[in-house]
């Protein structure tokens, strides 16, 4: 699988449940903990994804204030 396919894999998986594991993601994605962390890392730089230790949330979980440019 390809990283654009993972990552909007990720993506559409956290819009359905709103919080996922390192392990979860694992396992849906049938690859290592590295890949995914790696992967992880860019969905957060580009605002998709907030880590969290052992998983991510969907940046709408936590609430709060939209981002000015989103405005």
């Amino acid at each position: 699988m390809f990283a654009q396919e993972r990552h909007r894999r990720v993506t559409d998986l956290l819009a359905e449940r709103q919080k996922l594991t390192l392990e979860e993601l694992c396992a849906v994605l049938g690859v290592s903990p590295a890949t995914v962390r790696r992967d992880l890392q860019y969905l957060e730089r580009i605002g998709r994804v907030v880590r969290t230790h052992g998983g991510i949330l969907h940046p709408a979980y936590l609430g709060g204030e939209r981002p000015f440019h989103e405005k």
